[in-house]
């Protein structure tokens, strides 16, 4: 996407220098929610510029999106939901079928829903959707030059279709339906989480911080082996304390995401998001000049040779 505006686009919100950590990779928080950001204000472009929107019952779709926040609501129920669906795919399809620029953005609103699709099956522990995401995301690894990456994914998807034939029944329908593949902290939805996030987040957390083993000493095999044996001895002590003093150290039962801090940052961020791609940027109307450039093919390109 380098020279496509998403720079600019991100600049508006975030300071040059994270923005270029966020290309990256390096800032993941970050990154993730501007690039989610990003895609719902070019998704509300699309439709801003549809008059077969008014066809909508926004009605409905504003008592599904209250009563799923409440978690008693039915997709299945609303037919509108459908319709908005089915009109979103046709948008998307003459937005890449007029201009390359338009082909190019599409491509990223595919590969940000694809992004979607991945963390769902995470955060759910949902073992087919795993599974697919990481059969999608082959050809995009090929395309960004992440040959390590792509030849990775192959050989885990391989031998995860295989898993049944070497694991144990009982464990496999552990691991499979029940999201065993998935580490959980707590027992509430959505709370599923990566292996490797969880190492960087914990154990490297435990390493680094002050009282670790980088902090203040030098780490050696015998320095190592008693931090690592004395963690399960410490758990018990620190519950003991928390029930003499009557402080316990947990979660709200409400995700982050909708705390009313972050609900003002995003609708502030989506806000300067969607007034910079109306206007400055002119997403899908901003020619690619150099005749050469084959971007907005790169997965197409990628699957053929696949």
């Amino acid at each position: 996407m380098a020279g496509s505006g998403l720079e600019t686009l991100w600049e508006t919100v975030y300071a040059p220098g994270t923005v270029v950590h966020m290309l990256t990779g390096h800032a993941y928080a970050r990154a993730l929610r501007a690039h989610l950001l990003a895609s719902a204000a070019i998704s509300a472009l699309l439709l801003d510029t549809s008059e077969s929107l008014d066809t909508i019952d926004k009605d409905a779709l504003r008592i599904l999106h209250e009563s799923l926040l409440l978690r008693d609501g039915d997709v299945e129920e609303y037919e509108c939901l459908t319709e908005l669906s089915r009109l979103f795919d046709e948008l998307m399809l003459a937005a890449a079928h007029d201009s390359r620029t338009g082909k190019l953005w599409i491509n990223y609103l595919e590969q940000v829903a694809l992004l979607r699709l991945f963390i769902r099956a995470e955060r759910t522990g949902d073992w087919d959707l795993h599974l697919y995401c990481i059969a999608k995301m082959i050809p995009l690894f090929h395309a960004a030059g992440h040959i390590a990456y792509a030849k990775s994914a192959r050989l885990y998807l391989q031998q995860m279709k295989q898993l049944e034939v070497h694991m144990p029944e009982a464990e496999f329908q552990q691991f499979t339906e029940r999201g065993y593949f998935t580490i959980r902290r707590t027992d509430h939805f959505l709370s599923g989480n990566f292996t490797d996030q969880i190492i960087e987040q914990e154990l490297m957390r435990l390493l680094k911080t002050s009282g670790g083993m980088t902090r203040g000493r030098g780490i050696t095999d015998s320095s190592l082996a008693k931090w690592v044996h004395a963690l399960p001895r410490c758990i018990p002590i620190c519950d003991s304390l928390e029930t003499f003093t009557g402080v316990h150290a947990s979660t709200a039962d409400q995700h982050r995401d909708l705390w009313v801090s972050s609900e003002c940052r995003d609708h502030k961020y989506y806000d300067t998001f969607f007034a910079m791609v109306t206007g400055t940027l002119a997403i899908f109307t901003q020619p690619i000049r150099v005749s050469c450039c084959n971007c907005h093919r790169s997965s197409c390109r990628q699957v053929s040779k696949l």
